[in-house]
This record gives structure tokens, C-alpha cells and sequence, in this order.
């Protein structure tokens, strides 16, 4: 594919919101089984992505290649964000990388890779970019999430699986690239160049005030209420989360069955696509992430309980960014990886309070490895990690 592609949306001076006249955003979701399958409420002011996307059951050779620089561009402009009302009796029964979530979103900037690898199918992938890369996220107005999750009935319920997650989430701007690749049963390899000899620009700005909080007022406390994941379940989450501006790049694989040898570069030359090692290369990649809005989480933890490998979190963050490269091998066999890291460039402000309220009602671990209670307030954080 040849030429540059442009993708731009804006919001501005309009409200957009979620709120059920009787209240309820949702009563008893459930997903019983099966892979990334998704129940979701969401108001988002501006939204703008491009996609390079497959789920294949049988054995496929794709090659790809856009000649031209990708520019993506969101934002949400003096515009109210809300969504308001009650979830009660959420659960998610087996399978893995499920979701149920609801989010108020404010701006939204992405480039993805996605790649689903089902029944025993063998699978190469080459995909080449050759251009600039420009992700842009900027959002000025109020994003609110007024939830009460569990305090009518049932609370969220994670029974078993793997990498299942409920999750409320409060966002100014987000702007990110992700590569991700679940092998579900098959063989994969790949040969994916983002911004191959040229750059990566991540920017995501907030200004608008983020909060969660209760339905009838985003200032006051909410409560996350009868929250369980069983010791069934593994790598799976409950979590509420206010966020001011989130910047990535991110490349991830999973393996449930099979094999894979996935090689990623962002922003640099060359490949190790054909080698028989799992790769990942960082090069030309710039952050610009800036929040100067308010950010809370007035959430109360309580009556909730879980065991395994498994996590119950609240948190506000002013500003998050992150590389990230993960290889997750379920089969039980052993892994190497090479990867290299370049020029990325650290932009990372906040120079605003951020809050977090209500606290966590009798937590308590009884036993298991890598369980994990949290209730964070965080100005801004920068992370890389393998």
C-alpha cells in the first residue's frame, strides 16, 4: 500500500454521555467461556486508530507493507465526558483474556497489530511500515466515571481462566502503539517493522479535570463491593482506575498452545525475522506526555476477597509511560528472547494533584504467591519492561 494515511477525529464543545435513566449500566454480565471476547460501556469524546488485525484458523502466509508515513490524531475539546449508574453481578467464568469494563474516555490515539492463532494452524506474518509514525491525543475537558459496582447485589465475580479482567476506567488522553499476539493453539512467526528507518512520535495531553467517583457525585466516594477471584483463575484482575494522559508502545505475546517466534522493531532498520529466537527492538521512539488536570479515584474497597495469582486495584496516575515487551508462555516450556533498546526519548510531566479516597476495607492475603492489593496515587511514572 502505497501513500501516507491520515486519521483525525475531534469533539468539541459537545457532552457525551452514558446515563440510563433507571440507573443501571448493567445488571449480571456474564462471559461463560471462550478467548477475548468483550462486554463494555463506554462514552469517548474523540477516537481515532488504525488497525492491522487477523484471527486465522488455518495455515496462512500474510504479507503487508504501507509506504507512507501514518498519522492518528484525537481530540476532545471542552467537552464533557460522563457515565453514570450501577453493575451488579459481573462475572466471568472461564477462558482467558475476557473482559468486562465500562470507561469515560476523553481523547484516544492508537496504531495496532493484533494476531489470533487458533486450531493448531501455522501462521508467518510480515508486516512493514516504512514511514514516520505520529500518534496524537489531546483532551481539555472533564471525564467523569460515577459507578457503584456490587451495592445492589452480587459483586464482580472471577471464577477461573486466565488473564481475565473487570476493569472501570477514567482517561484524559491516550495515545499508544500495540502489537499483540495470542496463540491460542498453532504455530507463529513474524517479521512486523513499525517505522522501519524512520520514527516513532508519541503525544497525549490532559488538561480536563478526571475523576471516579459516586453516581451521584464524581467528588464523593464510590465503592467497589463483594469483589472475588477464585484461586481457579490466573493473571487475572479487578481494577478502578483515574488516568490523566497515557502514552505507549507495547509489544505483547501470549502462548497458550504451541509455539511463537514473534520479531518486532519499532522505529529502527533491519529485521530478525526468519531466526528462531523471539525478538524485540526499540529505536527512534519519542513520548510527549504531559496531565495539568485534577485526577481522582474516591473508591471504597470492600467486602472482597480472592486467592491465586491475582489482583484488586484502585489507583489515580497524573501520567503514564511505558514500554513494554512481554512473552507469556503457558505450554511450560523455555523461553529466549533477544532485544534491543535505542534512542527513546522521555517526556513526562504532571503538574497536578492527584488523589486517591476511600481505601481498602480489611484486605487480607491468607496465602498463594503473587497476590496483589493496591491503592496507588502516582504524579507520573515512566517505565521500560522485558
Amino acid at each position: 500500500m502505497g501513500g501516507d494515511i491520515t486519521v483525525s477525529a475531534t469533539n468539541e464543545d459537545t457532552t457525551v454521555s452514558v446515563a440510563p435513566s433507571e440507573g443501571i449500566l448493567m445488571n449480571a454480565p456474564s462471559i461463560a467461556d471462550g478467548s477475548r471476547n468483550t462486554i463494555s460501556v463506554t462514552a469517548i469524546g474523540a477516537s481515532a486508530s488504525v488497525s492491522n488485525s487477523s484471527v486465522t484458523f488455518q495455515d496462512v502466509e500474510m504479507t503487508d507493507s504501507v509506504d507512507g508515513n501514518i498519522t492518528v490524531s484525537a481530540s476532545n475539546l471542552n467537552s464533557t465526558i460522563n457515565v453514570s449508574g450501577t453493575i451488579d453481578g459481573a462475572v466471568i467464568e472461564q477462558g482467558h483474556d475476557n473482559t468486562i469494563s465500562v470507561s469515560a474516555v476523553g481523547a484516544s490515539a492508537q496504531f495496532s497489530v493484533t494476531d489470533d492463532v487458533l486450531g493448531g494452524a501455522t501462521v508467518s506474518r510480515s508486516l512493514t511500515v516504512n514511514g514516520d509514525i505520529s500518534l496524537n491525543a489531546d483532551n481539555t475537558g472533564d471525564v467523569n466515571l460515577q459507578i457503584a459496582v456490587g451495592s445492589n447485589g452480587d459483586g464482580v465475580s472471577i471464577n477461573g481462566g486466565t488473564r481475565n479482567a473487570f476493569s472501570g476506567t477514567a482517561l484524559g488522553a491516550s495515545a499508544g502503539i500495540s502489537v499483540l499476539t495470542i496463540v491460542d493453539d498453532g504455530t507463529y512467526s513474524s517479521d512486523i517493522g513499525i517505522g522501519v528507518d524512520s520514527g516513532i512520535s508519541v503525544h497525549a495531553h490532559n488538561s480536563g479535570n478526571i475523576r471516579i467517583g459516586s453516581v451521584d457525585d464524581p467528588t464523593q466516594d464510590t465503592t467497589l463491593n463483594g469483589a472475588t477471584i477464585s484461586g481457579d483463575s490466573v493473571d487475572s484482575s479487578i481494577s478502578l482506575m483515574a488516568i490523566g494522559a497515557s502514552g505507549s508502545v507495547n509489544s505483547t505475546t501470549v502462548v497458550y498452545a504451541g509455539s511463537a517466534v514473534p520479531s518486532v522493531n519499532f522505529g529502527v532498520s533491519g529485521s530478525d525475522g526468519g531466526s528462531d529466537v523471539p525478538s524485540v527492538a526499540f529505536g527512534d521512539v519519542n513520548f510527549d506526555v504531559e496531565n495539568t488536570g485534577l485526577v481522582e479515584a474516591n473508591v471504597s474497597i470492600t467486602g472482597s476477597s480472592f486467592e491465586g495469582k491475582n489482583s484488586v486495584s484502585a489507583g489515580a496516575i497524573g501520567v503514564t509511560m511505558g514500554n513494554s515487551v512481554k512473552f507469556i508462555n503457558y505450554t511450560g516450556e523455555a523461553v529466549s528472547f533477544h532485544g534491543t533498546y535505542g534512542e527513546v526519548n522521555y517526556s513526562v510531566l504532571n503538574t497536578a494533584p492527584i488523589r486517591v479516597s476511600g481505601g481498602m476495607d480489611h484486605p487480607a492475603i491468607p496465602d498463594g504467591f503473587g497476590i496483589s492489593w493496591s491503592a496507588n496515587a502516582i504524579g507520573a511514572a515512566a517505565s521500560f519492561s522485558l
